[in-house]
């Protein structure tokens, strides 16, 4: 009964509004005593494209007419867009598909020559007591040359034909940098050439017999940048690690570091330590890294961490785990970046806490040294630096 009540409440309060709204008056002043033909029947001809563009219920004069002559102009660019494929569906050529899809979104910004011939305007005014607020309405009557179609139709197709020319230079570009081994030069330009053929359609012909269409030639390149990216960062780590004082066994730093910069899409090489010296792997030795570089591994993550004990406390031991971590281009031997670590642990057993120490600074030195890198390829890029691999 409460409820019904409260609706009862509102049901005046319905009725005043409708009252007030009911008393207010409008004024419609038209820009001319007779609205145009033009409006709802738009001129027809042979030479001459007529649209209307029109904008309603505008706050100005200003804010209706823009918006107008933008809505014509639109107009224009889908019968540019309608034209082209129906010119192309008789030539039947193979970039038919594309500039279509192009014309209609390009052209916008190519309607130069649409001319204003006519234009009206309404003006509603609301008078509601001492309030009053006008609305706008506006349209234009705008014609374009049909001839001036087919001069968009040949620099759309020509713009169209010299993407894919590029698109094939660039992609030949980089096979000849992974050739010569210049892996982030070869992805650079794979990335220009995806760039480049974008907005073009999949199915559109590219007269080259290894790649015959666009859509071809993007998944080939899409692929060649994921394979240069494990390339350039395949990674090797090891890691000689002891928990207070008794080497591990289980390597807890290396896998969650390994773990980390996985992650990242890092790969990382499997193989052993036989062939290796550490020592001289750590200093850089060119020569000490040649079973690294023969296995294509690009990255040395290199060091030593012990851990030590630090303090108990509420029923928990901590433990610290320190140490330096190398990061080596294993191509040329230089040491890119140390990093020192200075982790702690903590667990209710003494060994498990020296672990735990070791598994978040192997969790932070991978996150670090991803970052690291990713800082020297930036760096490199930006300066044009090359770096050249041999795996």
């Amino acid at each position: 009964m409460g409820r019904f009540k409260g609706n009862l409440d509102k049901i005046p309060l319905v009725f005043l509004l409708i009252a007030c709204a009911s008393s207010a008056q409008f004024v419609i002043t038209p820009s001319r005593p007779q609205k145009p033909d033009w409006i709802e029947s738009v001129p027809q001809d042979s030479q001459f494209l007529f649209v209307v563009g029109a904008a309603t219920g505008r706050p100005s004069m200003e804010e209706a007419r823009t918006p107008a002559m933008k809505d014509g102009k639109e107009k224009i660019a889908a019968y540019i867009g309608s034209d082209v494929e129906a010119v192309f569906s008789s030539r039947q050529t193979e970039s038919m598909v594309n500039v279509v899809s192009e014309t209609r979104s390009k052209s916008k910004a190519r309607v130069v020559k649409a001319e204003e011939v006519d234009s009206y305007s309404v003006t509603t005014t609301r008078i509601d007591g001492s309030h009053t607020m006008m609305r706008y309405d506006y349209y234009v009557l705008l014609r374009f040359p049909k001839s001036e179609a087919d001069v968009e139709i040949g620099k759309l197709e020509e713009e169209t034909r010299q993407k894919v020319r590029t698109g094939l230079n660039l992609y030949a570009q980089a096979i000849e940098n992974e050739k010569q081994k210049s892996y982030r030069q070869a992805r650079r330009l794979y990335g220009e050439v995806l760039a480049g053929i974008r907005d073009l359609n999949k199915t559109l012909a590219t007269k080259d017999p290894s790649l015959q269409t666009i859509g071809e030639l993007s998944a080939s390149a899409s692929l060649k940048i994921q394979e240069i990216d494990r390339l350039i960062r395949r990674t090797y780590v090891w890691i000689r690690e002891r928990n207070l004082g008794e080497q591990t066994i289980s390597q807890t730093m290396a896998q969650t570091l390994e773990a980390e910069v996985s992650k990242y899409g890092f790969s990382v090489a499997d193989m052993g330590t036989a062939s290796l010296d550490f020592d001289h792997c750590l200093s850089g030795d060119n020569g000490a890294l040649a079973p690294l570089r023969a296995a294509s591994v690009q990255l040395l993550i290199i060091g030593t961490v012990d851990t030590e004990y630090s303090s108990m406390y509420l029923n928990n031991h901590f433990c610290r785990a320190k140490g330096m971590i190398h990061i080596i281009d294993v191509a040329h031997g230089e040491i890119l970046s140390a990093l020192p670590v200075n982790v702690k642990g903590y667990h209710a057993e003494k060994a498990r806490a020296g672990l735990d120490a070791l598994a978040k600074a192997g969790k932070l030195l991978g996150d670090e040294s991803v970052r690291v890198i990713d800082q020297l390829n930036s760096a490199e890029n930006s300066s044009g630096i090359e770096r050249s691999y041999d795996p």
